[in-house]
C-alpha cells in the first residue's frame, strides 16, 4: 500500500477521526461539503440546526471545535457527531422556523 487514505470506503461510515482530519487540513471543502450535506439532511427532517448566515468558515470551525474538545467521541460516526456539533453551535431559536 503506497498510503493510507482518509476516504472510507463506499460501505464504511465516516468517523469523528476521520471528519477531523478533513475538518483540520489546509483545504477544508471536504469537511465544509459534509457538514453541509448532513445539516441539509438534518434540516429537511426538522431535525437540527439554523447556521443561517454562517459562513462556512464558522461551520468548519465549530465542527472542529467539537471533536477536538470530545476526543473520546472520535471512533462514533460522523453524521451524529455533526448533528449534534452543529445543533449546540446554531441552536434555532423559536422565530427560525
Amino acid at each position: 500500500m503506497v498510503g493510507a487514505s482518509t476516504h472510507p470506503s463506499a460501505s464504511e461510515p465516516l468517523s469523528g477521526a476521520t471528519l477531523l482530519s478533513w475538518c483540520s487540513g489546509t483545504d477544508k471543502s471536504a469537511c465544509y461539503g459534509y457538514l453541509r450535506g448532513v445539516a441539509e439532511t438534518e434540516s429537511a427532517k426538522n431535525a437540527i440546526s439554523c447556521p443561517g448566515s454562517a459562513t462556512p468558515d464558522q461551520v468548519v470551525t465549530a465542527m472542529h471545535n467539537y471533536l477536538v474538545g470530545n476526543p473520546s467521541v472520535l471512533a462514533l460516526p460522523a453524521t451524529i457527531l455533526a448533528a449534534d456539533a452543529l445543533r449546540q453551535a446554531f441552536p434555532c431559536s423559536k422565530t427560525s422556523r
